[in-house]
């Protein structure tokens, strides 16, 4: 975690002046920070739990253990995030409470499962589905996601919780032979778009169908995530503020990225980033669907506590 987050760092550091000042009278510099984000991909951040498969600029893609997945956590700073699951195990679940729920009930229920439970009893937990989202939008939610495969869309792509019950055993990791198969979790999971949403509300759940034009998440003047579909007759712009980061992976078929008088082809399985101060549009010969997250560049050069 260490080297591969010092790899995130010096990256952000090379490109720190087109972050911190965009130019949009210099499409050389813009070129090749797309040329440089395209070859880096995807930076693979292996956790005793699964792993995470993330860009510099707050997307990534877990892909959980069966039973196992994140610690029960608060956010330390207004962190926030949004999970797509894209494929859930037998016993996958969400778990979302106020941090007064967690403290009367949530706690010993998760303890219960932690301790050897084959399956959690709790009224804060969901078993979803592929094409559902929970959001993380406030700093008193605990949550966890367990035996899932999912995106996140977030603020920052370095863990910046307060582990409130962490149920994995981080002495026994071991790295695998060869990093997972990007491609693979996109095209063959849920390469659709969102289907619903999941949220708490007193003490259930609540469950709303995601109009296609919904965001995954929307954070004013800090993130916007979304999947879109592309193709013959679509809009070809993003819909995102000039000024942002703009991150594009594309989830079933290759799609054209376009700007700064060059065209880039991208396929599942690569993640390509257009810097701030430039304008794109993503193109394809068939309906398909790319994922989208946009972020504010004062978040990606923040010291993120944690």
């Amino acid at each position: 975690m260490g080297a591969v987050e010092a790899v995130e760092r010096a990256a952000m550091g090379v490109f720190r002046q087109q972050l911190v000042k965009p130019d949009a009278d210099d499409p050389f510099a813009a070129r090749s920070f797309a040329d440089f984000f395209l070859a880096l991909g995807f930076l693979y951040k292996y956790k005793p739990y699964g792993v995470k498969a993330a860009s510099p600029f707050g997307y990534s893609l877990f892909d959980l253990h069966p039973g196992q997945g994140f610690s029960f956590q608060l956010h330390l700073e207004p962190k926030y995030e949004a999970f797509h699951i894209l494929h859930a195990h037998p016993g996958g679940f969400i778990y979302l409470s106020s941090h007064p729920e967690w403290l009367e009930s949530g706690e010993k229920d998760a303890v219960v499962w932690s301790e050897g439970d084959a399956e959690i009893r709790s009224s804060h937990t969901w078993s979803p589905r592929p094409g559902d989202i929970a959001r993380i939008t406030s700093t008193e939610i605990v949550h966890t996601v367990v035996g899932c495969t999912l995106e996140e869309y977030a603020t920052t792509s370095f863990d910046a919780v307060e582990r409130l019950l962490d149920q994995n055993d981080r002495a026994g990791l071991e790295l695998p032979a060869r990093h997972p198969e990007i491609r693979a979790m996109l095209q063959n999971l849920h390469p659709d778009l969102p289907r619903r949403s999941l949220g708490r509300a007193g003490s259930g759940w609540i469950r709303a169908d995601l109009p296609p034009s919904e965001p995954i998440i929307d954070v004013p003047g800090q993130l916007l995530g979304r999947r879109l579909r592309i193709g013959p007759g679509a809009d070809p712009r993003l819909p995102a503020p000039v000024g942002w980061v703009k991150v594009v992976v594309p989830t079933s078929t290759a799609v054209r990225c376009a700007f700064a008088d060059r065209e880039w082809t991208v396929s599942p399985g690569q993640i390509f980033t257009v810097p701030p101060g430039w304008d794109a549009e993503v193109t394809a010969d068939e309906p398909t669907v790319v994922s989208i997250q946009s972020i504010a560049p004062e978040l990606i050069l923040r010291e993120w506590a944690g």
